[in-house]
């Protein structure tokens, strides 16, 4: 299991035995990771005025989709 899914899980309550919420807990935290990303991706960029300053907003949620995937990583 990902180490920082498995710190977060016991953070929140969870069990000290990782093999009792095993599989089944790191694909919820997959899960719930892919569904903040399907939401970042989808923010709307409609406050940038001109096409330069949409630019940096997409490029800010790109760059905060890589840091999102990158901290999740497998270790």
């Amino acid at each position: 299991m990902n180490e920082k899914i498995k710190r977060l899980a016991l953070e929140a309550g969870g069990s000290t035995y990782p093999e009792v919420g095993g599989r089944n807990l790191e694909r919820f935290a997959e899960l719930l990771i892919q569904e903040c990303i399907d939401v970042i991706s989808t923010t709307p960029t409609h406050c940038a005025m001109t096409t330069f300053q949409e630019g940096i907003v997409k490029c800010t949620i790109n760059k905060s989709i890589e840091a999102l995937q990158n901290h999740f990583k497998q270790d």
